[in-house]
């Protein structure tokens, strides 16, 4: 599990790496304006993925999981045939509601059409790789996913380079959809062949994958909503797309902050289906509770250098003109640490193949976000976006975690040495924020940087931040140099 985490940290982190310096090159080369309609196109083809798969993809993952720990390999084999062409539907009517848009006289129509191309692509290939993640097979679809991205990103700076603009920025993400669909889909066959010589009528799995999809749909939406920048919605309505392009660095920002906790975080759901399907309550029990104390610990220094280095680092990396940038960021910033535990709650809830949780939470979460964009963006533009979202996002956190423990049945928090943790990261970030403060520019940040770093490392070893039955796992679990510094921050038993 620990594997497949961080190879899906890897799967995750990297497209939004090259996103993040495609972002840089098109604040260069486009401006703010420019930047922020691209980021708008963007957008809504991100958006389709998450409303025209339906909900079919979260929901083949964890009926594969289950049905692969009950050992129903042939249903299971029978079950991703009959959804990849469930995926076909989904990616034509994505193509189509794009197109309609285009249709309609959006701006730059050649960019429009390619965004077209690219969702419909985009939601064909959910099913496949959603397949794939049911069966833990995160490596070659990782490796896929990294080269399309890194291809891409390379290829479209030298696209702005060139002067392509806008529309040769989309049909370069065109040419990554198509590169991804093609491995993925490789990948999956011969995965999927591999489960049994013949695949079974899915029956029962269908049935519980149909239902179960409505209730991922719901989830979908909550995503769209409240983590997948639904102010973008307002802003091109009410603001310019100078104001959209600043919340949507900020935002993007803080999204790639959180990707590595947050995909080691998902990537348990199929986990903990499988050990759902094979009746293994305890290991679920201690699985879970054991990730949300190193999630928690893991993202306690990150908010707090991000809260220290984030604001100058933005500014310098962006230009003057992005200067605007810095309270959206510091606001979303503020539920950063409890996002990665909010996502293994999440897991846990859809391993447990819980359906009425998502439906109810997500209403909630997202009647409050779309309540406070109303209220907050037409008359403060980017900085009420971001109060609106860290509102949502936080409140949404909350409650997943509160139900995730109980579905848990109580989890150990270690509380003095999660204390300890938040001590350490406040120093660090102290001591990083002052060296920014006296050295100014990009030495100031790189200083900040290392000296963060450094102290946080010292703080660690003489506060001891790990709990002791942590360090022991993890010492147990990896050995070499993972036990080495397990002993050195691990409190002794």
């Amino acid at each position: 599990m620990t594997r497949g985490g961080i190879w899906s940290a890897a799967a995750n982190l990297t497209p939004q790496l090259c996103a993040l310096s495609i972002s840089i090159a098109g604040a260069r080369f486009l401006g703010p304006s420019g930047l922020g309609r691209q980021s708008f196109i963007a957008f809504v083809v991100a958006t389709s993925l998450n409303l025209f798969t339906v909900g079919v993809p979260v929901a083949l993952m964890r009926t594969v999981g289950e049905a692969v720990g009950a050992e129903r390999r042939a249903e299971a084999r029978g079950l991703v045939t009959w959804a990849w062409r469930i995926g076909v539907v989904c990616a034509t009517v994505a193509g189509g509601v794009i197109l309609g848009v285009a249709a309609a006289g959006a701006q730059p129509r050649t960019a429009w059409l390619l965004a077209a191309a690219t969702a419909a692509v985009g939601v064909v290939t959910a099913f496949p790789g959603a397949a794939l993640t049911g069966l833990q097979r995160w490596r070659g679809m990782s490796v896929t996913i990294i080269a399309a991205n890194v291809l891409a990103a390379a290829t479209t700076i030298l696209v702005l380079a060139l002067g392509g603009g806008i529309t040769g920025m989309i049909a370069v993400q065109l040419g990554a959809a198509v590169f991804i669909l093609v491995g993925v889909t490789v990948l999956a066959r011969r995965h999927v062949a591999d489960l049994a010589p013949r695949p079974a009528d899915p029956g029962p799995l269908r049935r519980s994958t149909i239902r179960y999809a409505g209730v991922a749909l719901a989830g979908s939406l909550v995503t769209l909503i409240v983590f997948r920048r639904s102010e973008f919605f307002f802003l091109e309505h009410y603001a310019d797309d100078r104001r959209l392009a600043l919340y949507s660095v900020a935002f993007s920002a803080v999204t790639t902050l959180v990707l590595v906790p947050q995909a080691l975080a998902m990537a348990v759901s199929p986990a903990f289906a499988t050990l759902f399907g094979a009746r293994e309550h305890e290991r679920i029990r201690s699985g879970y509770g054991r990730s949300l104390r190193l999630l928690l610990l893991a993202g306690l220094p990150v908010t707090a250098g991000a809260l220290a280095l984030g604001p100058r680092t933005l500014r310098l990396v962006f230009g003057g003109a992005f200067a605007g940038t810095r309270a959206p960021l510091l606001i979303l910033l503020v539920p950063l640490p409890v996002i990665p535990l909010m996502n293994a709650s999440y897991s846990l809830i859809v391993g447990l193949g819980k359906a009425r949780f998502p439906l109810v939470v997500g209403t909630g979460s997202a009647a409050l976000n779309v309540a406070l964009d109303f209220a907050l963006i037409p008359r403060h533009a980017e900085i009420g976006a971001a109060i609106a979202n860290s509102c949502a996002q936080g409140a949404t956190a909350a409650v997943t975690i509160v139900y995730g423990v109980k579905l848990a049945r109580g989890v150990r928090w270690e509380v003095p040495a999660l204390l300890r943790a938040t001590l350490a990261s406040a120093g660090a970030g102290a001591a990083a924020w002052g060296v920014l403060d006296l050295l100014g520019g990009a030495a100031g940040v790189v200083a900040g940087l290392l000296v963060g770093l450094a102290a946080f490392a010292a703080l660690a070893v003489a506060l001891r931040v790990l709990a002791a039955d942590d360090a022991r796992w993890l010492e147990e679990s990896f050995g070499g140099r993972t036990a080495a510094l397990a002993r050195l921050i691990g409190t002794r038993a």
